[in-house]
C-alpha cells in the first residue's frame, strides 16, 4: 500500500481532531458532491429571486438595501466556491485534505447565503415603495400594514401557526405566547401595541418577546404608553424601527444583562461571535458574577446570552470552525450604535470596515468607554498619538496588519481592562502597556512575531492572559504575581522551558493551555497537575516521560472537567486551534516510539479519559493492555477509540478487555496493514475447553458507530464463530477491507424465533461488490435480506 504522505506533513492537520483530518481524506468525493448541488440551488434561488426583482421594479417598487447586499455576496460566494471546485483535483493526501477543508467552509458559506435567501420569503421583504421623502428608505419591511400577512409571518419566524385562528387580537395574542382570549382586558390595548409597532415584523417579533406572557393589564398599559410616547417624537421612518427595537432594549431593565448585550456591537456587521468568547469577555469586564468554577462562570454567561436570544436580540448561528455562536441583526447593530452608544455609554465602532489608517485625534472622546477598530488594515499608530481616555474599558484593535506600537498610546487609558491585539504584525510591546494596573485581559493570540514580554509584574488584575501562538521562548518575568490569572494560554513551540514555581502560585488558574517544551522541569509538570481549580486544560507533551509523569500525577489528586492532552514529539504550531467538539477528556498521541509491551515504554493514560486517538505509531504492537498493576476501571470512561496507521498491531481488542469497555459508544480504525482481527479471544477463556461451543457473544452496550477502512489484512471483527451483540448500534462503516468476509452482527429474535436487525441501526455504508460477497452461514438465513434496506451503497 502507497504511504499515505509524509508523517510531519501530515501532522499539521492533526490539530483539528484527529478524527477530523481523517473524515477530509475519506469523504473528499462527498464533500465535493454537496457543493457541486448546493451550488445550483443558490444559483437557483439567485435566479427566482433577480426575476422577482425585475417583476417588482417594473410596478414602480425599489430593491431593499439588504437585497442588493445579498446578492452581491451570492455573486462573489459563487465565484469563490467555483474556484474551489476547480482546484479539487487529485494530488498528495496533505493537498487533498486542505481541499477538503476548503469546499466544507464553501458549503457552510453558500449554506448560509441559501437560508439568508428563504428568509425573504417570511415577509416578501425584497421591495419597498419609494418612501415620499426621498431621503427616507425603509430598510427592513414594506410600508403598508397587511395585519394577517404580518401575523402569519412572525407565526412562521416563532414556528407557530394561526392557521385555524380569524379573530386578529386573538392572532396577536398567541404571537405573545399567552391565549389572549382568555385575558379581554388585554385584546384592545394588545392591539394598540401591535399597531403601534407599525407593521414592522421585526419591531413586532422583538417588543413581543419583551412583553411575552405578561397579563397584568397595568404592565401592557404602561408599555403601551412608553412605546407611544418614544415614536411620537420621532417623524422619519426609518427611525421608528429604532425607536420600537430601543423600547425592547429598555425593558431589559438589568442594567449588566444591557451591558452584555451592547458588548455584541463590537463585532463587524454580520460577524459570528462565539458565546465562549463573549462570555469571557464579560467576566474580565465583571459583567459576570464571579463563581469559584469555570462551568459555573460559563453557565451564567449562557443563561444571559438565553435571554438575550429569547427576546430576540441576538440571532444564534454557527461559524466556519463548527462554533456555537450569536450574532446581531443589522437593523438591531444599527439601533444600537445609533441610539444606546452614541452618547452614554459612548462607543467607537468602525469595525471591518477596511481602515487603513487609526482614526484621528477627535474621534477619541475623553468619555469613550469602548472602541472596536478590529478585522482593518491598520498597519501604525502614529508616534504622536496619545488618546486621553480615561474611562475607556475596552480596546480591540485585533485582526489588523499593525507593526508596532508608540510608548505614548496607552499613557492616558488608565482604565483600560481588556486589550485585544491578537493576529497582529507587532514584534514588541510598549512598556506603558504593561502600567495599565486595571487591566485584567491581555490578548496576544497569534502575534507571530512577538518575541519578548516585558515584565508582567504590575498587572496583578490579570484574569486572561493570552500568549498561544506567540514566538516568546521563555515565560515573562512576574507570572508568578499575576495571582488572581483565572484563564492562560501558554502554548508556544518557541517556549523549550517552563520553570518550577509558577504553577504554584497561580492558585485560581481554571484554563490552562500550554506547551511543555524538552526543556521543562518536571516539578512545573507536577505543579501544573496539582492545580485544585483547574477546569479545562489542553498541553502538549513532547516526550512521553513528561507526559506519564502529569497523568500520574492527574489520577492522584484528581483531573479537570475538561482536558485535551497531545503527546508529539513535533513542534507544528496548528494543533490547538480547535476547540473540543463533543468531547470532554481526549488523549492524542502520535508519532511517538511507543511499543505498548513493556511498562518502561507504555503510556499512562487518565483514569476517566473518554476518548484515545493514535496515529502513525510505528512500533506499536498493543494499543490497551491488561495487567495485574492495571488500576480497576481504567477503561470504563472510554467513548471512543480511533486508530490510524499504526503498521505492527494484529489484535484490537481482547475478549477480557472488551469487559471493561462497557460504555464504548464508536471504534474508528484504519490504514493498520497488518491488523487481523478487532476482537480476539484470550487464550485462557473459559470457552475454550469446550469444543463444541455455541456462538460467542461479544457484548457492546453502548456501541453506536464502527468505522473500518483500508485494512488489507483484516479477516474478523471479531473471532470466526463470535457475534457482537450491540443494541445501540447506529451505523457501520465498512470500505477497502478485501478479506473480510464476514458482517457478525447479533440478531435479536421474538417469540416466534424470527429475526430482527438491531433495534437501533440507521445505516450499513458499503460497497455493493463487498455486501455480494459476504458469507452469512453464521447468522439466520434471512439475515441478508433482513439487513439489505439499511445498505447505502458507494
Amino acid at each position: 500500500m502507497d504511504f499515505v504522505g509524509p508523517i510531519l506533513e501530515i501532522l499539521k492537520c492533526i490539530g483539528p481532531p484527529l478524527c477530523k483530518c481523517i473524515e477530509y481524506q475519506r469523504k473528499r468525493e462527498e464533500y465535493k458532491q454537496n457543493l457541486k448541488r448546493i451550488l445550483e440551488e443558490l444559483k437557483s434561488q439567485k435566479e427566482e429571486i433577480e426575476t422577482r426583482l425585475k417583476l417588482e421594479c417594473a410596478v414602480g417598487k425599489i430593491t431593499k438595501n439588504e437585497v442588493k447586499h445579498w446578492l452581491e455576496n451570492v455573486e462573489m460566494s459563487i465565484h469563490d466556491a467555483e474556484n474551489v471546485e476547480q482546484t479539487f483535483k487529485n494530488g498528495k493526501c496533505l493537498s487533498r485534505i486542505h481541499q477538503a477543508k476548503l469546499v466544507e467552509k464553501q458549503i457552510q458559506r453558500v449554506q448560509e447565503y441559501l437560508q439568508k435567501g428563504n428568509s425573504f420569503n417570511i415577509f416578501n421583504t425584497l421591495v419597498t415603495d419609494v418612501p415620499p421623502d426621498a431621503d427616507t428608505i425603509l430598510p427592513t419591511t414594506p410600508l403598508t400594514l397587511d395585519l394577517v400577512k404580518v401575523q402569519n409571518g412572525i407565526a412562521n419566524a416563532l414556528n407557530q401557526s394561526l392557521s385555524d385562528i380569524e379573530d386578529q387580537k386573538i392572532r396577536a395574542g398567541k404571537l405573545l405566547r399567552f391565549d389572549i382570549s382568555k385575558v379581554p382586558t388585554l385584546k384592545e390595548t394588545a392591539e394598540l401595541v401591535v399597531k403601534q409597532c407599525a407593521g414592522l415584523p421585526l419591531a413586532i417579533v422583538t417588543v413581543a418577546s419583551s412583553l411575552k406572557g405578561e397579563e397584568d393589564i397595568r404592565e401592557w398599559r404602561n408599555a403601551l404608553s412608553e412605546l407611544t410616547n418614544k415614536v411620537r417624537s420621532i417623524k422619519v421612518r426609518d427611525d421608528e424601527v429604532f425607536v420600537r427595537l430601543k423600547f425592547s432594549f429598555d425593558r431589559l431593565k438589568d442594567e449588566k444583562i444591557q451591558r452584555c448585550f451592547l458588548y455584541c456591537a463590537l463585532y463587524p456587521e454580520d460577524d459570528d461571535i462565539p458565546k465562549t468568547e463573549l462570555v469571557d469577555y464579560w467576566n474580565a469586564e465583571g459583567l459576570l458574577e464571579k463563581m469559584d468554577n469555570l462551568q459555573a462562570t460559563e453557565d451564567k454567561g449562557h443563561v444571559m446570552i438565553k435571554k438575550l436570544i429569547n427576546n430576540c436580540l441576538l440571532l444564534e448561528s454557527i461559524d466556519v470552525d463548527n462554533r456555537s455562536c450569536v450574532k446581531l441583526h443589522d437593523v438591531v447593530r444599527d439601533m444600537v450604535l445609533r441610539y444606546i452608544t452614541s452618547e452614554s455609554p459612548l462607543f467607537m465602532v468602525k469595525a471591518g470596515l477596511k481602515l487603513e489608517e487609526l482614526p484621528s485625534g477627535q474621534h477619541w472622546k475623553e468619555n469613550l468607554e469602548k472602541v472596536s477598530l478590529m478585522d482593518n488594515s491598520i498597519s501604525e499608530i502614529p508616534s504622536s498619538m496619545s488618546p486621553k481616555c480615561p474611562i475607556l474599558s475596552t480596546l480591540f484593535l485585533q485582526d489588523n496588519p499593525l507593526k508596532s506600537i508608540p510608548e505614548s498610546f496607552f499613557l492616558q487609558m488608565h482604565g483600560l481592562m481588556i486589550l485585544n491585539l491578537s493576529r497582529t504584525y507587532i514584534e514588541s510591546l510598549p512598556n506603558s502597556i504593561f502600567e495599565l494596573t486595571s487591566l485584567t485581559a491581555l490578548l496576544l493570540k497569534a502575534c507571530f512575531q512577538l518575541k519578548r514580554i516585558p515584565s508582567l509584574a504590575k498587572l496583578q488584575a490579570l484574569e486572561i492572559l493570552d500568549l498561544g501562538l506567540t514566538a516568546i521562548n521563555e515565560v515573562p518575568t512576574g507570572m508568578e504575581m499575576l495571582t488572581n490569572l483565572t484563564n492562560l494560554d501558554l502554548y508556544s513551540t518557541e517556549l523549550h522551558k517552563i520553570p518550577a514555581g509558577i504553577f504554584a502560585k497561580l492558585c485560581r488558574l481554571q484554563k490552562l493551555v500550554v506547551h511543555w517544551g524538552l526543556e521543562t522541569e518536571r516539578v512545573a509538570v507536577e505543579e501544573a497537575a496539582k492545580l485544585k481549580n483547574l477546569d479545562s486544560v489542553k498541553a502538549q507533551f513532547r516526550n512521553l516521560q513528561d507526559f506519564n509523569c502529569y497523568v500520574k500525577s492527574l489520577n492522584s489528586h484528581g483531573g479537570p472537567n475538561e482536558y485535551q492532552l497531545f503527546l508529539y514529539p513535533g513542534d507544528e504550531e496548528t494543533i490547538f486551534q480547535v476547540d473540543w467538539v463533543n468531547v470532554n477528556k481526549e488523549v492524542i498521541i502520535v508519532d511517538c516510539d511507543i511499543c505498548g509491551r513493556e511498562e518502561k515504554d507504555s503510556i499512562i493514560l487518565p483514569k476517566d479519559v473518554e476518548v484515545l486517538s493514535v496515529a502513525y505509531l510505528q512500533n506499536l504492537i498493543v494499543l490497551l493492555n491488561l495487567s495485574e498493576s492495571t488500576p480497576p476501571d481504567q477503561y470504563s470512561h472510554l467513548k471512543g477509540v480511533r486508530i490510524y496507521s499504526c503498521p505492527k498491531v494484529k489484535k484490537l481488542f481482547s475478549s477480557k478487555l472488551l469487559l471493561e469497555l462497557k460504555n464504548l459508544e464508536w471504534i474508528d480504525v484504519s490504514d493498520c496493514d497488518e491488523m487481523e482481527e478487532l476482537i480476539t479471544i484470550d487464550d485462557d477463556d473459559d470457552d475454550d475447553d469446550n469444543e463444541e461451543r455455541s456462538q460467542k457473544e461479544f457484548l457492546l452496550p453502548k456501541l453506536k458507530k464502527l468505522s473500518i477502512w483500508s485494512m488489507p489484512e483484516l479477516k474478523n471483527i471479531c473471532s470466526s464463530n463470535g457475534v457482537m451483540v450491540c443494541d445501540s448500534l447506529q451505523e457501520i462503516e465498512i470500505r477497502r477491507c478485501p478479506q473480510l468476509k464476514r458482517l457478525p452482527l447479533y440478531l435479536p429474535v421474538d417469540e416466534k424465533g424470527q429475526p430482527s436487525p438491531p433495534p437501533a441501526l440507521q445505516k450499513i455504508d458499503v460497497t455493493r461488490g463487498w455486501w455480494e460477497a459476504l458469507e452469512w452461514d453464521h447468522l439466520h438465513p434471512d439475515a441478508k435480506t433482513l439487513l439489505l434496506p439499511f445498505c447505502e451503497f458507494v
